[in-house]
C-alpha cells in the first residue's frame, strides 16, 4: 500500500514538468511585439492568481481532522477560519504588462515617421506613442513607469464533515473565502519636453480654427480621455488615479468524495470538485481593475492522501501529505479590451489607443476622429482549458503541537476566448473603408477643407505613421478592418508559480469540541510577469466535532 502511495506522489511530481512550460506555439501566449516566450507587454488585462485557489491554506492545521480511521462508522468534522493577508512583490516586472515595450518606460513623445511635417515632431525614434494620440501636444514629451501592487486581505471559511455514518469512506467539503482585493497601478510619468498649448489649425479639427490642447501630462490623458476638436470621447480603458478595490464572496468549492484506503498509515481518497463563482469579472473602465475571487464556473477532481512516516506511542509523528486539484474553467462573460493585429513592425502594443480618421461611403472624411478603444472594448466570453493546485506538506507532530512545512505547485492554462469576437460595448462596428489611421495627418488645411488622406495599417502603428494614401486610391486592406482586431491583446497567458509555506499551531486535544489555532505563512515566485510574485501571513483556527 506504501508503494501504491508514494507511486501516485511520484507520478504527480513527474507529471509538473510537462506543465510548467508556457504556450510558446501560441501568439496570444508571448508578448505582444515580443520574442516568444519573453516576459509579456502591451497588455490591457492581467489576471493574477485568485485568493480562493490556496490549497496550503487549505490544508495547514486542519490536515490531520480529517479522514480519520478511528471515526469509521461516526459522522464528524472539523469547521476552520483562516485570516491572510496577501502582497504582491514584483512590481517592476509587473509594470511591463501594461508598458508599450519590453523595458517597462513608455516614451509619450512624437512620431518615428520619417516625412516632414509641422504639426509634430517628426523621426523621434525612440518615440513608443504619439502624445497626440493621446490628448497632449504634438512637441510634447513624456516617460511612464508602472510599479503596480496587489494586496488581499481574506476570510476563508472551511468546513469538513466525514459521512461514515452513512457510508463508510464518504464525505464532503465546502469552503468559501471572503476576499478585499486593492490593486494600485501606481503610474509614474516623467515630463521632459513640456509642447506646445494648441495644435495647427486642421489638425484634430476640420475648421479654420486653432483647438487647445486639452491635456498637458499622461496620467490626465490617459486618465479621462475626453472629447476635443473632432476626437470622440471613451470611457473605455482608463488610467485608475489611484488604488481601486473591491470586496466579494470570493468563490464556494464543493468537493464530494470517497476514500479509496483508510488506515491507522495511510489514506488515498477521490473528489469531484465543483467552484460556483461568485467574485467580480473585471471592469473595462479601467486598466487593472481588481478581481477578488473567481468568475468562472469550474469543475474538476481532486486526488489525495497521507502517509505517516514516523510514529511514536502516539506521542510524535511525522506525517506526509499530498493533494492535486484539477479543473476546467468555463467560458463566462467578460470585459476586455482588445488591441489592432498587421499593424507595421507587428507592433500591436499600445494599439488600443491609436487615433483613427473616420471616412463617408464616398470616401471623405467625416467630421470625427474615432478612438480605438470605442471599436475595440467588447463583452466576450472568456475561459481555460483547465487549472492545477497541487501541495505536498510535511507535519511533525508532537503532542499538541503542530509543526508544518510544505510546497505547492500552480498552474492556469491561456485564456481561450469565443471565434465571434465579442459585443462591442460602445455598439458602434468596424464597416468596411470607414476607419483608417490618423497618425501625423491633419483632418483639414485650416481653411475647413477635409483632408482625405491616412496611413495603411501595413505599416503604422500607435508611434509610427508609415505610408500616406489618399481615400481615392486605397485599397480595402489599408483601412482596419472587424478581421484585424488582436484579441491577445485582452488575453491572459499561462502562468505558474511555485510556494513554499509553512505552518506552527497548538491543538487542545483534552477537549470534547478539540479546537486548535496557529499561525502560517508563505512565500510564492512565478514565472516572468505571468503571475504574481507574493507573500502571505496567516492566524487559522477551528474546532473538530
Amino acid at each position: 500500500m506504501k508503494n501504491i502511495f508514494k507511486g501516485i506522489l511520484a507520478l504527480s511530481l513527474l507529471c509538473a514538468p510537462f506543465v510548467v512550460q508556457p504556450d510558446c506555439d501560441d501568439e496570444c501566449t508571448v508578448s505582444c511585439g515580443s520574442s516568444d516566450c519573453d516576459y509579456q507587454y502591451g497588455k490591457t488585462y492581467f489576471h493574477a492568481r485568485e485568493a480562493g485557489t490556496n490549497l496550503p491554506l487549505r490544508m495547514m492545521g486542519s490536515a490531520d481532522k480529517m479522514h480519520l480511521f478511528e471515526k469509521e462508522c461516526e459522522f464528524y468534522g472539523v469547521f476552520s477560519i483562516a485570516v491572510g493577508y496577501e502582497r504582491s512583490r514584483n512590481s517592476c516586472d509587473l509594470g511591463k504588462v501594461f508598458s508599450f515595450n519590453s523595458s517597462g518606460t513608455t516614451l509619450f513623445a512624437g512620431d518615428q515617421g520619417t516625412n516632414a511635417n509641422a504639426f509634430m515632431t517628426i523621426n523621434d525614434a525612440d518615440s513608443n506613442a504619439r502624445s497626440t494620440d493621446f490628448g497632449m501636444s504634438g512637441t510634447h514629451a513624456e516617460t511612464l513607469k508602472f510599479t503596480p501592487s496587489i494586496s488581499k486581505v481574506l476570510v476563508d471559511f472551511d468546513l469538513f464533515v466525514g459521512l461514515d455514518e452513512f457510508i463508510n469512506g464518504v464525505w464532503a467539503r465546502i469552503s468559501a473565502p471572503v476576499v478585499y482585493a486593492r490593486y494600485n497601478l501606481d503610474p509614474c510619468p516623467s515630463v521632459t519636453a513640456e509642447g506646445g498649448q494648441y495644435y495647427l489649425k486642421g489638425f484634430v479639427a476640420n475648421t479654420a480654427s486653432t483647438v487647445k490642447v486639452p491635456y498637458s501630462n499622461v496620467k490626465d490623458a490617459w486618465g479621462n480621455q475626453g472629447a476635443y476638436g473632432d476626437v470622440l470621447s471613451s470611457k473605455y480603458g482608463k488610467l485608475p488615479c489611484g488604488s481601486q478595490s473591491k470586496t466579494r464572496l470570493g468563490n464556494i468549492d464543493i468537493e464530494v468524495g470517497y476514500d479509496i484506503i483508510r488506515n491507522e498509515c495511510a489514506r488515498l481518497g477521490i473528489a469531484i470538485l465543483a467552484v460556483a463563482p461568485t467574485g467580480n469579472s473585471p471592469d473595462i473602465g479601467t486598466l487593472f481593475d481588481p478581481i477578488a475571487g473567481t468568475f468562472n464556473w469550474q469543475l474538476g477532481g481532486t486526488l489525495g492522501g497521507s502517509w505517516v512516516l514516523w510514529n511514536c506511542n502516539d506521542e510524535q509523528s511525522f506525517t506526509l501529505y499530498g493533494q492535486v486539484n484539477i479543473v476546467h474553467l468555463f467560458r463566462a462573460n467578460n470585459e476586455r479590451l482588445f488591441g489592432w493585429n498587421n499593424l507595421g513592425n507587428d507592433l500591436s502594443a499600445g494599439s488600443s489607443y491609436i487615433l483613427l480618421k473616420q471616412f463617408d461611403s464616398a470616401g471623405a472624411y467625416d467630421n470625427a476622429i474615432e478612438r480605438s478603444q470605442n471599436l475595440l472594448a467588447r463583452r466576450i466570453k472568456v475561459g481555460n482549458s483547465y487549472m492545477t493546485d497541487f501541495a505536498l506538506m510535511l507535519q511533525y507532530r508532537r503532542c499538541a503541537f503542530d509543526l508544518s512545512i510544505g510546497y505547492n505547485f500552480w498552474y492556469r492554462s491561456k485564456d481561450t476566448a469565443e471565434d465571434c469576437g465579442g459585443c462591442v460595448l460602445s455598439g458602434k462596428k468596424i464597416t468596411a473603408n470607414t476607419y483608417g489611421i490618423k497618425g501625423v495627418n491633419p483632418v483639414g488645411n485650416g481653411s475647413g477643407t477635409a483632408n482625405n488622406n491616412f496611413y495603411t495599417k501595413s505599416t503604422s502603428n500607435i508611434a509610427l505613421s508609415g505610408t500616406n494614401v489618399a481615400t481615392s486610391a486605397a485599397a480595402a486592406g489599408d483601412y482596419l478592418l472587424e478581421s484585424d482586431v488582436r484579441e491577445c491583446t485582452a488575453l491572459a497567458p499561462s502562468a505558474y508559480s511555485n510556494k513554499v509555506f509553512g505552518y506552527l499551531g497548538y491543538n487542545w486535544d483534552n477537549c470534547d469540541y478539540t479546537p486548535y489555532l496557529g499561525i502560517g505563512g508563505m512565500y510564492e515566485w512565478a514565472h516572468q510577469n505571468r503571475a504574481a510574485d507574493q507573500w502571505g501571513l496567516y492566524i487559522k483556527g477551528g474546532l473538530s466535532f
